[in-house]
């Protein structure tokens, strides 16, 4: 029941005072809300009210005047209308006109909060509403069905459209789906025709499907009809096209089956699975069929003249139906297929020893049979086997000399390789001999005949021969003939050194022998080459004494009575006069001697004992023939024997030490003695310790007995033996005793330098103090006792009897506070049965303070996260300690808490999230409790909440979406992200927009914070912004601000791709202009930005594109070279960009070819070749010229005086005849070769190097020579000279001279290389008045050859006179003027000829005539060899019979 008022008591006091009042409630019924003007009826006539038109205003009272709320249905769906919850007012959300139904009901209902009213109707009647267009002939039963490349602009379908308002003009759009059908259909706004694109065309294979609905919309401005259209794409088959006219592939020469480089064959087939094949019309390559890639059909050698370097085939592809074709321009590569081979493996070089640096020693021939650079090689020298270079080697293979050869092993090897320029190479051993220079004895004849006094030593040196040889490695050889012969046995010479001397074996005696002078000829030989000289020796008489053999004798004995008989000093005396009587005598007071024998003795007793008595001295002995005496020196020695024996001052000795006695010290002495002086006197002493069982000691040089070992172990009393010993092994002993002294125990840490302190509470029978104890008495054992003082002690401390350890009682406690007196002394004495020792220990009982203790383990605390110095719940720590006074202070090892240390509070240390990841929620720590010197510890485990204490928020502050205006509805334009760095419930959020700003709710937003569009944006204003909000479950939020910008119109190549390939020609200028892009854009204020990729890569380097202009240009840095690219044709892809969108063209270039002129590979060239006749090879330069264009046909000119140079394969011959001999003639020509390809030309030097030949035999100045020499003449004397020339230069100039005839002749005579004839040996007397007839031989290096005649008058000697009886002989009775007349008249016959034999050919070779006296005024010396020579005579002076 209802009570409709009340009464209300009301009392206010103020403790002191209070008064009381009646309030009095009335409760009336509240009454419904009135409305003054529903239900009701209106008509609108639709065009008149758009959307936001007010079209009702809702008029209701209340009877209390509460606010009323209004709320509105409609009988249609959707409702376009809205009422203001708080006005009443109705107004439209949509436009009249777009309502499709004319009449309907529109249902108020109104409250006032506790009463409601309705619904009310407000009746609506529409007049003057549209008639919609309807498409008739849409959806289709099938899909229409387009192929792909069909026209542009091509009729597809026609829609139809009926409308009931036939003046209504109608408007047709489309969308896709997919949206790219766009780009390929188009429907016309006026009469909805579909139609295929106006400027692209349909290419099946680059869409991603091929079934699109087409949505297309008729409208009459206000109605509209939307229907789909289904189209399919359909396939056709479209021919491969190459991507190039022309294909460039170049590979190396080989066999059959060589896979050349592959030519990358841009093929392009729209048909994305069509199956292509490849094709090939060329009888040199084949083809596979499947990858395209070349290989050579049959064996391709370009060495072969007549084998292109390059050809051109045509190259097909095909899909099964339809195919294309393509040139292939095929070059082939020379390579490095050959190597050099030497004409020869090996070859042998003669040279002498003395050949001069840089001079040619030999040539070698390599030949390549590669063409082009790898047919050109250069020759190398491998030494290493000689230990330096000798030798170097020109290009053309001439090998010269670098170093000098006198140091050079005849008949060593070294390899000389040809490389060429691919590292291929062939080798040939090539030796090098030495030819023989012959050694020369260089002090021989003598100007005096040597003296060699008899009696001489044995092998003593008499003259040393000297001999030089130009090979300094050479080993000589010396031997010697002597006449007479008898010489042989008085001299020698040794065959290595040369040195002459007297015999080994036999002394010269001059009366021995009938004959004192002697001719020794000498002859030094190399081995190949002898020279002989002669050394004339003359023996001289001496007169001789007795001689001893020894300035020296020795003799010895041992000391005793007179006539002891010494050591025979064994007197040795020679005297050449056989007969002689020779006798002995001394200058010496100590010896006798026997004058006979020489026998020594003692004179008179000698004991070199006594002091003063030596045991040496010197005397003279001497030995006389009676006339002549000789002296030597005695050196006497009287030995000392052993008679006496060591002696010991005592029988026995007794030492006694104690057995710490360190190592070394001395224990006491012995002596002892030994009467004999000398080695015999001297003693060693020595011990006998067996009996000890170890060598406890040891004994000085001086009788000091030391000690060896630790006597520690030493039994005492025990004894030894000491031996004195001299050096004759005489010895005495005596007996030594050692007795062991004993050592009392010492403690060695008593006292201590401070108290020693114990703490109170010490455990039971706890060690206090170890008492240590030192006793040199190893063995012993020792007893520890104590007394304590106070007596107290003795409860409290305790010593150990055997160990001497000081421990704590073991059964009381020590207790600090317990007792009165805390300070006491121990006496602790040490014994081992024998000695004690006593030493004190002052002990002080300390107090000790007791730590404070948790009564719990473990405490636990928790509280909110938070920042520094948030409070967290107490623990309530409970500690006992007990010193009652303690002052307790709490801390804590924990990195994230802080604690008070009065109260034991706890806060946070730091800042402290737990929505940090890794940030823990509980942990444990250690809270220690102290009294300011003790502490106790116990854990403490911390629980910390997590709460709501992070917002929502961005990852930006901003965002910007950009999209094109006509992006479908509910597509997304973009996400945002937010995060909450709560975790947990906290951490959870939701996304919402705020579009207040627009105008319209454009956008809405998923859950994941995608954004999509929920109105068209059509309408929108690009760069408007809205306010995106992320709220978490605990009311904080975040927002972000996004920004939405509508997309312009891309740019479009507008003259790309072309229609055909651009040709660019090979070498155009640097930042040559190639094409210029064009480009048109809706948008005309953009600025466009141009780049460009090259396909193949290497293009990128040829060509480029201005980023500004557009205008493709040739590199600035790289000039196009036709012939170094493996690919010719290149496709740049080129991009424009307006800086937010961008189109791509393609711009297919070309390289075309440019002929270049060839190019020599170096700026000179050498070639060697021999001296010879017109006509001959000389040799072949191989001219490296490179050219680019490789089918030029190359031609060589030169114009070289005296060369004519192969116009095609180098080869250079003698246009004249050459003689490096004839004085002038150059052996180097240098001129320019040419090498042209019809058009351009190269020009190189080109450097000849001409080899002297071995072309001229020696010739002999005269074809004979007459001298004359004494019969008696000495070995080595001159006997005339030979010339000869031969008109070679250099080392084939050299003459070597040989005499040839009558061994009987010839081997009295030698010749030297410089045509010296000397006389070998001395010629018999009897060929005195004789002419020996001889030959002699001129001969150069290579065995060429001339012989002259030489007649030898044999000159009786000067002192040989006519034997006479009594008158003269008259001229002709005398024989041997008989002989010379005859010998004369042949002369005179002789020099007649030769005379006119002269005239003759000095009028036929332009010689000097000969002076008109046949006394020669002038001595020409023959050419020395290595000297210039001149193919003019004039310098030489003819040669002349010597006077006589």
């Amino acid at each position: 029941m209802v009570v409709p008022e009340y009464t209300l008591s009301v009392s206010c006091s103020d403790q002191k005072d209070s008064v009381t009042e009646v309030f009095t409630v009335e409760v009336t019924e509240n009454k419904d809300p009135e409305a003054t003007n529903l239900p009701a009826s209106i008509e609108y006539n639709a065009p008149d009210y758009l959307s936001g038109d007010v079209i009702y205003s809702v008029s209701a009272t209340d009877p209390e005047k509460e606010s009323l709320s209004f709320s509105l249905t409609c009988t249609t769906t959707p409702c376009p209308f809205a009422i203001h919850p708080r006005t009443g007012v109705i107004t439209m959300t949509a436009d009249l006109t777009s309502i499709a139904v004319s009449s309907l009901d529109l249902l108020v209902t109104f409250s006032d909060g506790y009463n409601t009213v309705g619904p009310l109707p407000l009746s609506l009647t529409i007049v003057g509403l549209n008639s919609p267009p309807v498409i008739t002939n849409l959806p289709v039963s099938e899909p229409i069905s387009i192929p792909e490349n069909s026209p542009q602009s091509l009729s597809v379908y026609q829609i139809l459209t009926t409308d009931n308002d036939p003046d209504d003009v109608h408007t047709y759009t489309a969308s896709f789906s997919p949206t790219s059908g766009e780009s390929l259909f188009a429907i016309d706004e006026n009469s909805g025709l579909i139609s295929t694109s106006s400027s692209s065309y349909i290419d099946y294979e680059s869409l991603s499907v091929g079934s699109f609905i087409m949505s297309v919309t008729v409208s009459d401005g206000t109605g509209q009809d939307i229907k789909e259209l289904h189209i399919d794409v359909t396939d056709i088959n479209e021919a491969p096209t190459f991507i190039s006219n022309t294909f460039s592939i170049s590979g190396n020469e080989g066999e059959a089956g060589t896979i050349l480089e592959s030519p990358d064959f841009g093929v392009t087939d729209p048909d994305a699975d069509s199956v292509l094949s490849f094709f090939i019309a060329c009888s040199e390559l084949s083809i596979d069929p499947n990858t395209g890639s070349l290989s050579l059909k049959s064996d391709y050698d370009v060495d072969i003249p007549g084998t292109p370097m390059s050809f051109t085939c045509n190259v097909i592809v095909s899909d099964g139906e339809l195919a294309d074709t393509a040139s292939l321009n095929v070059v082939i590569n020379n390579i490095n297929d050959n190597t050099p081979t030497f004409t020869t493996s090996t070859y042998e070089f003669s040279v002498f020893a003395d050949i001069a640096v840089n001079d040619i020693i030999g040539s070698v021939t390599a030949s390549d049979d590669d063409i082009g650079e790898f047919g050109t090689f250069t020759y190398s020298l491998d030494q290493i086997s000689l230990g330096m270079g000798y030798f170097g080697i020109h290009e053309g293979g001439q090998i010269y000399v670098k170093e000098s050869l006198l140091t050079f092993t005849s008949g060593s090897s070294l390899t000389v390789t040809a490389t060429d320029t691919g590292d291929l190479s062939g080798s040939a051993t090539v030796t090098v001999v030495i030819l023989n220079s012959p050694p020369v004895i260089s002090n021989l004849p003598l100007t005096s005949v040597l003296t060699v006094p008899e009696n001489s030593g044995p092998s003593a040196s008499v003259f040393q021969v000297l001999v030089d040889d130009i090979n300094s490695d050479d080993t000589h050889t010396y031997t010697a003939t002597v006449n007479p012969e008898i010489g042989s046995s008085l001299f020698s010479i040794d065959a290595n050194s040369g040195l002459v001397s007297t015999s080994s074996s036999d002394v010269i005696d001059y009366e021995e022998y009938s004959v004192h002078s002697f001719v020794m000829s000498i002859t030094v030989s190399d081995g190949k080459d002898v020279n002989v000289k002669q050394l004339l020796i003359d023996v001289t008489n001496v007169n001789e004494a007795p001689i001893f053999l020894r300035d020296i004798y020795f003799s010895s004995g041992s000391e005793g009575g007179t006539g002891t008989i010494l050591e025979s000093p064994d007197f040795s005396v020679t005297d050449p006069d056989a007969d002689s009587v020779l006798s002995f005598s001394i200058a010496c007071s100590e010896l006798s001697i026997d004058p006979n024998t020489g026998s020594l003795s003692l004179k008179s007793d000698y004991d070199v004992d006594i002091p003063g008595t030596p045991m040496s001295f010197t005397c003279n002995v001497i030995v006389s023939d009676g006339e002549l005496t000789d002296t030597a020196s005695l050196n006497v020695v009287i030995n000392n024997i052993n008679d006496n024996t060591p002696t010991f001052t005592t029988s026995t000795y007794e030492f006694s030490v104690f057995a710490d006695i360190a190592v070394n010290d001395i224990i006491g002495s012995v002596t002892a003695t030994d009467d004999d002086i000398g080695e015999f006197g001297t003693l060693t002493y020595s011990l006998d310790q067996t009996s000890l069982g170890m060598d406890y000691f040891g004994i000085h040089e001086g009788g000091q007995i030391y000690v060896k070992e630790s006597l520690l172990t030493f039994t005492s009393g025990s004894s030894l033996t000491v031996a004195a010993t001299d050096t004759g092994d005489l010895s005495g002993s005596v007996t030594v005793t050692v007795v062991i002294l004993n050592s009392p125990p010492v403690i060695s840490n008593l006292p201590l330098t401070s108290v020693l302190t114990v703490p109170e509470n010490s455990g039971l029978s706890a060690s206090v103090f170890q008492v240590l104890v030192d006793d040199i008495n190893s063995d012993d054992t020792h007893t520890y006792t104590a007394t304590v003082n106070p007596e107290i002690g003795s409860s409290l401390f305790s010593i150990d009897a055997n160990s001497g350890l000081v421990s704590t009682s073991s059964s009381d406690v020590i207790d600090y506070e317990e007792y009165s007196v805390h300070s006491f002394v121990m006496s602790i004495t040490v014994s081992d049965g024998k000695d004690v020792n006593v030493k004190q220990l002052l002990i002080d009982v300390t107090n000790v303070n007791e730590a404070p203790i948790f009564l719990r383990d473990i405490y636990f605390s928790s509280g909110s996260e938070g920042g520094t110095g948030t409070i967290l719940e107490s623990p309530d720590f409970s500690v006992t300690d007990p010193d009652a006074d303690s002052v307790l202070s709490f801390s804590i090892a924990c990195s994230e808490l802080s604690i008070d240390p009065n109260t034991g509070s706890l806060s946070l240390k730091s800042d402290y999230d737990v929505d940090i990841p890794g940030t823990p929620m509980s942990f444990t720590c250690n809270v220690i409790v102290s009294d300011g010197e003790l502490t106790d510890t116990a854990s403490l485990n911390v629980v910390i909440n997590n709460i709501n204490d992070n917002s929502p928020t961005f990852t930006t502050s901003t965002y910007e979406f950009s999209v094109f205006a006509d992006i479908a509805v509910n597509d997304i334009i973009g996400s945002v992200t937010a995060t909450d760095d709560d975790i947990g419930e906290f951490g959870t959020f939701t996304y919402s927009l705020d579009q207040t700003s627009l105008g319209m709710d454009y956008f809405g937003i998923h859950e994941d914070g995608q954004i999509f569009v929920k109105e068209s944006l059509l309408t929108f204003t690009s760069g408007s912004s809205l306010t995106v909000a992320a709220t978490d479950t605990g009311d904080l939020s975040g927002s972000a601000t996004v920004t939405v910008v509508i997309l312009n119109s891309p740019p479009v190549i507008s003259n790309l791709p072309l229609t055909y390939v651009l040709t660019v020609p090979e070498n155009s200028g640097l930042s040559a202009s190639v094409f210029q892009v064009l480009v048109d854009d809706i948008n005309s204020d953009d600025t466009h930005t141009y780049t460009a990729t090259v396909n193949p890569e290497i293009g990128s380097s040829l060509f480029s594109i201005d980023a500004n202009s557009g205008l493709v240009k040739t590199s600035a840095f790289t000039r196009i070279d036709f012939e170094s690219l493996s690919k010719r044709t290149f496709v740049m892809q080129v991009t424009v960009s307006d800086g937010e969108m961008e189109d791509v063209g393609q711009l297919i270039l070309e390289i075309a070819d440019e002929n270049e002129a060839p190019v020599f590979g170096r700026d000179s060239y050498n070639v060697y070749g021999n001296e010879g006749k017109a006509g001959e090879l000389f040799g072949r330069v191989e001219f490296d010229v490179n050219d680019p264009d490789t089918a030029d046909v190359l031609r060589l000119d030169s114009l070289c005086p005296g060369f004519d140079l192969d116009s095609n394969t180098g080869e250079i011959t003698l246009s004249a005849d050459y003689d490096v001999d004839v004085p002038g003639t150059p052996t180097s020509v240098t001129c320019d070769v040419t090498v042209s390809d019809g058009q351009l030309t190269d020009t190189a030097l080109l450097v000849i190097g001409i080899n002297n030949l071995n072309d001229n035999s020696p010739i002999f100045h005269n074809n004979s020579y007459t001298f004359v020499v004494k019969v008696n003449s000495s070995s080595g004397s001159f006997v005339g000279v030979v010339s000869a020339i031969d008109n070679d230069v250099g080392q084939f100039g050299i003459v070597k001279y040989q005499l040839l005839g009558v061994e009987e002749q010839i081997k009295y005579f030698n010749i030297s290389d410089e045509g010296e004839l000397m006389t070998k040996e001395v010629l018999p007397i009897e060929f005195s008045s004789k002419v020996f007839e001889l030959t002699v031989k001129a001969e150069d290096v290579d065995g060429k050859f001339d012989k002259a005649s030489i007649l030898v008058l044999l000159e009786p000697p000067s002192d040989v006179m006519p034997m006479v009886n009594d008158r003269h002989l008259t001229f002709l009775e005398d024989p041997k003027n008989i002989a010379w007349v005859a010998t004369v008249g042949a002369v005179l016959a002789l020099c007649a000829g030769l005379a006119t034999f002269a005239i003759i050919r000095n009028e036929m070779t332009g010689v000097a005539k000969p002076y008109a006296s046949n006394k020669i005024d002038k001595w020409v010396e023959p050419r020395k060899k290595g000297s210039p020579v001149s193919l003019s005579y004039s310098q030489w002076e003819p040669w002349h019979i010597k006077d006589f």
